[in-house]
């Protein structure tokens, strides 16, 4: 770090103490140390004109600009810099702390304060902001600067004073050579010191949290007319100013505590509107941390986001030190289609060149689904790959992707020997219509795709192979929890049973009777029964659960097995499964029930009552119906996007509810997620009579590539999403 040759600066103690926030000191009456005061509790009322001349003062109103009317902004900030170089540290903490200067200017205003600090004459002033420094320099990327930083602090100290001993730990967490005899983990008894403790941030973060906590309790208890009104400043604002005060002071625990409180907050507030830049913040800052279900966070506010603020996030996260390739992946697979044709290829690129042989399933899925938006880009960058690389690209892919198979790609698949055979066999398939020979090894998973996707070019010995290899782990299942070992084994077996059963030309009498007999025990674990009824439903769809087989489930007393995980799996969700498992064969007693089913506090059965509902009779076509679109109404997007499928299965909406379904098609396309567009587009398509062409036109103009693309890609001849772009797993 290059230091200016300049006098030693010296700090005034008003600026000492607004530099610090050192309330005690600046709580004593003065005008200028009341707007410094204010500003930092986010107090936007007006107090009073600029102090000329005062540095405090004048910092305090570049604080009040960014808050409030930042239309003198840059004004107030020329004018606080004009104050020497007392000014252009003031400037360069505000700079950093708002975020006001693009990430090249920040980092060199950064640096810039860095010399400036170490100018300072007041010894323990110079380490307290190299510490604060540091953390910011950490915070963006610049690790060289921390490094030199917190070195400075080290010298500048002694391990007798609390302010040694974090100095120390902080060069220690940094990788930093520090006293052989120094534990960064023992505790010390070194007097407190409220600068580094900092109890009045601390106070206003646990009685802001507090004060969230009540008012969604009251929320919750409040009738449904009742009406509430708020003025001023909200919990929210305390602690925003209690991470604004943490921010400035550099207190990096106390930082990370607000940030968890703020982004709970923001994120899990339901029905409150924030500011789109907030927002974002709490997006990134949920990811960064490492928050789960990150997807999930990112499509449920993707309204907050076009193209350019897509690639900002995932900029600043993948530059963000702290956060793990693992988060930047997270944030991806939420944001990839909501970038520009240029910049996604950029993501692809990246991906490819850094996962390596990672084969974790957020990883495979942003590289399927960047592979559905660019297969010409993917293909390129897989043909120029190197051996390893290349191979795994190869097996990120599965047989559901036929369709998108590029001839180019067709040819590099035969080329790699060491590609996945799923993969090789559906290029077989496309050029020579069937497999000669075919290996018995492949995972149920993809085995299952290739049916799916052309069932007649797979050999039917392949098929029945599979189909007893799965029955002899289910049998060899039963027969352990019947010796009371713990059923702890693989959760799909039924499942996959019966999917792949459901492909033989005829009755596998085998695999119903084992079905049954899981659905019957209330001993195995209570998700291999809903495995075995979703085994069987796929039986019954296919033809192949006869007659004497559903007399004999629908007799079942059903009782739900045990909970290995927490699955929450009632005899109600149960149910549910089983009239799926017999539709259509349903009388009207078993559609009432799945009427009252759909509107169930448990959104699992309200999914699996749609579902049965959907393969109903037709005969009961008014409670069906309506129960279908009530669907449509649902809380839950799972649930909604049910409801979608359902009537998509159903391929046409009777007159009677056209009106009623186009209207909340309309609706749910206006205010929806990407995913929710993209199926009410598909559905809108698929289903005629709805009078929804305008929804299309505005499809292909969406700021998500997904919604595009499902306003223009050939329809699918099953329902929407098993030819496109998978929600991932994360």
């Amino acid at each position: 770090m290059k230091t200016v040759e300049l006098e030693p600066l010296g700090i005034e103690p008003r600026e000492r103490a607004a530099l610090l926030w050192d309330t005690p000191s600046l709580i004593v009456g003065d005008a200028g140390e009341r707007q410094w005061y204010k500003v930092l509790r986010l107090d936007l009322v007006r107090i009073g004109a600029q102090i000329e001349g005062d540095v405090v003062s004048a910092a305090a109103f570049v604080a009040l600009a960014v808050l409030g009317d930042d239309s003198e902004l840059a004004d107030r900030r020329r004018k606080l810099r004009s104050h020497g170089r007392v000014g252009r540290i003031f400037d360069a903490c505000l700079g950093t702390v708002f975020d006001l200067d693009d990430r090249d200017l920040g980092l060199e205003r950064l640096r810039e304060l860095a010399a400036f600090v170490q100018q300072i004459s007041d010894g323990d002033l110079r380490a307290r902001l190299q510490l604060r420094t540091a953390s910011w320099a950490r915070a963006r990327g610049d690790l060289e600067l921390q490094a030199e930083l917190l070195d400075g602090a080290v010298q500048q100290t002694n391990g007798a004073t609390r302010l040694g001993i974090v100095a120390r730990r902080a060069a220690a967490g940094a990788g930093l050579p520090v006293a052989e005899d120094f534990n960064p983990f023992e505790a010390t008894g070194t007097p407190d010191d409220p600068l580094l403790s900092l109890p009045w941030v601390k106070d206003l973060a646990l009685e802001a949290a507090a004060g969230l906590a009540k008012q969604r309790l009251e929320s919750q208890l409040r009738g449904e007319w009742d009406t509430t009104f708020s003025f001023g400043r909200t919990k929210l604002d305390d602690l925003e100013a209690a991470y604004l005060q943490a921010e400035w002071c550099g207190a990096s625990g106390v930082l990370a505590a607000v940030e968890r409180l703020m982004t709970s907050e923001v994120l899990g507030s339901p029905g409150k509107k924030h500011a789109d830049a907030l927002t974002r913040w709490a997006l990134k800052t949920w990811t960064k941390q490492g928050g789960k279900h990150a997807f999930s966070a990112f499509q449920r506010f993707e309204r907050s986001y076009g193209p350019a603020e897509a690639a900002e996030t995932l900029d600043e996260i993948e530059r963000d030190p702290e956060a793990s390739w693992d988060r930047f992946i997270g944030a991806a697979l939420g944001l990839w289609d909501l970038l520009t044709e240029e910049r996604a290829a950029e993501l692809l690129r990246t991906t490819v060149e850094l996962l390596g042989s990672d084969r974790e399933p957020p990883a495979v899925a942003l590289v399927g689904n960047l592979f559905w938006r660019l297969p010409d880009v993917w293909t390129e960058l897989a043909t120029a790959a190197k051996e390893e690389r290349r191979t795994w690209m190869l097996e990120s892919l599965s047989p559901s992707m036929a369709d998108a198979f590029t001839p180019e790609l067709c040819r590099l698949i035969v080329e790699d020997g060491s590609s996945n055979p799923s993969v090789r066999y559906v290029v077989q398939i496309k050029e020579a219509g069937h497999v000669p020979e075919f290996a018995h090894e492949l995972p149920y998973t993809d085995l299952l795709e290739l049916l799916r996707w052309q069932g007649n070019s797979v050999p039917t010995e392949v098929v029945k192979h599979a189909v007893d290899r799965l029955l002899e782990i289910s049998e060899e299942g039963l027969e352990e929890v019947e010796k009371g070992i713990v059923g702890f084994g693989p959760a799909d077996t039924r499942r996959f049973l019966g999917d792949l059963a459901a492909y033989l030309p005829d009755v596998h009498a085998g695999a119903v009777a084992n079905l049954i007999k899981v659905v019957r025990s209330n001993t195995v674990p209570a998700r291999w029964q809903l495995g075995a009824l979703e085994g069987l439903a796929a039986l019954h769809h296919a033809g192949r659960l006869p007659q004497e087989a559903r007399v004999e489930l629908r007799g079942v007393r059903l009782v739900a097995g045990t909970e290995m995980f927490g699955e929450g799996l009632s005899d109600f969700v149960l149910q549910a499964a089983r009239l799926r498992a017999l539709s259509p064969d349903l009388n009207q007693e078993d559609v009432s029930w799945l009427a009252v089913c759909a509107r169930s506090g448990e959104p699992r059965a309200r999914i699996l009552a749609l579902d049965a509902l959907s393969y109903g009779p037709e005969t009961i076509g008014g409670t069906r119906a309506w129960t279908i679109v009530s669907g449509l109404f649902d809380p839950s997007d799972g649930v909604v996007r049910r409801a979608l499928s359902a009537l998509l299965r159903l391929g046409t909406v009777p007159n009677a509810i056209s009106d009623v379904v186009a209207a909340r098609l309309r609706d749910l396309y206006t205010g929806g997620t990407r995913l929710m567009r993209s199926e009410v587009v598909g559905l809108v398509r698929a289903v005629d009579g709805l009078g929804l062409d305008d929804l299309v036109d505005r499809a292909r103009a969406d700021p998500s590539w997904r919604v595009r693309h499902s306003a223009i890609a050939p329809l699918a001849d099953r329902p929407s999403g098993s030819r496109g772009p998978a929600d991932p797993v994360t």
